[in-house]
């Protein structure tokens, strides 16, 4: 894919996840009524898996939600996904099909070190770790 193929896609996934931000925003204010102390900011994290492995292969953030998307610009056709915590234990399968190159879901970790793993290519890791606070 040429320079301006992937900048023109990582600009299209930002403007998508911006817009995906804003409609999440506007539609859990409804239930922030009954909740006032809920915050209606989620931010995002965009990791880029490569042939190489996890772009970026390490994410620190505070702990709450926070709208986790994934590229597969690998080449592989399908992605298997494992989400372990560092004393090992599986906390989460993600499963990306064939033809599948983008993945979005709401995640609400502990605080915590988690690694994200490709099953098949296990040098491909990207360290998650959520503060206390």
């Amino acid at each position: 894919m040429s320079r301006k193929g992937v900048i023109a896609g990582l600009f299209l996934t930002v403007v998508g996840v911006s817009l995906l931000l804003v409609t999440h925003a506007r539609s859990s204010r409804t239930s922030n009524v009954e909740n006032p102390g809920a915050s209606d900011r989620v931010e995002a994290e965009l990791l880029v898996l490569r042939s190489d492995g996890f772009t970026p292969n390490e994410i620190t953030r505070p702990p709450g939600r926070f709208l986790l998307a994934l590229q597969n610009h690998s080449n592989e056709e399908e992605l298997s996904l494992v989400l372990k915590q560092q004393t090992g234990a599986s906390v989460r399968e993600v499963r990306m099909p064939k033809r599948q190159s983008k993945f979005k879901e709401l995640w609400h970790l502990p605080p915590g070190r988690y690694v994200l793993v490709e099953t098949k290519h296990p040098d491909w890791i990207c360290t998650i770790t959520i503060t206390p606070h």
